[in-house]
C-alpha cells in the first residue's frame, strides 16, 4: 500500500504513517534527489523556488509528489521549472494511494486510530536539472566564492 506524503496528511496518525516513507520537503537523505511534497497551501512559485534551492545546492534531480487538488500546483511547478529551462521532465507516475482520515462530528475528539481510508490520486513528477542549469549554478558558485574571499581580504 501506498502511503501519502506528510503536507497531505489529514491527521498526527497519517503524518507520522506518511513520513515512515516519504521524506521532508526539506530531505537531504540523498544529495542527488530532492523530494517535494506540493501542497494546495503554497502556490505554485513557493514549489519553484523550493527546487530552485535544491538545485543551487547541488541537487540533481528533484521530485514533486501530489495529491488531489495539489496535482495542478505540481503541473504549474513543472511548467515554471521547464519554462526557465532549470529542469527537464525526467518521468510522470501516476497513481491512487489509501489516505487515513478522521470524519469527527461537532465536539467529538479526535481519536488516535483512523477509522476509514480514502482513496485518493497521486502525480509525481521527477525532474533532472538540465546542464544549462548546471552551468548557471557553476558559474554563480564561483561568483559566490569569490565575493566571499574579497570580504575575507577587509
Amino acid at each position: 500500500m501506498s502511503r501519502p506524503s506528510p503536507a497531505f496528511a489529514t491527521t498526527p496518525a497519517a503524518a507520522a504513517a506518511a513520513t515512515s516513507t516519504v521524506p521532508n520537503v526539506l530531505s537531504t537523505s540523498s544529495p542527488a534527489l530532492r523530494n517535494i511534497a506540493v501542497s494546495v497551501n503554497k502556490p505554485s512559485r513557493a514549489f519553484f523556488n523550493i527546487a530552485r534551492k535544491a538545485m543551487l545546492e547541488g541537487v540533481d534531480v528533484v521530485q514533486l509528489s501530489a495529491l488531489e487538488s495539489a496535482i495542478a500546483i505540481a503541473i504549474d511547478t513543472t511548467f515554471l521549472l521547464t519554462s526557465a529551462t532549470m529542469a527537464e521532465i525526467e518521468s510522470i507516475e501516476t497513481a491512487f494511494v489509501d489516505v487515513p482520515y478522521y470524519h469527527l462530528g461537532p465536539g467529538q475528539q479526535q481519536e488516535h486510530h483512523h477509522h476509514h481510508m480514502a482513496r485518493k490520486a497521486r502525480m509525481t513528477i521527477r525532474l533532472r536539472k538540465t546542464d544549462t542549469f548546471r552551468e548557471y549554478a557553476r558559474i554563480r558558485q564561483e561568483q559566490f566564492i569569490g565575493i566571499e574571499e574579497f570580504e575575507e581580504d577587509d
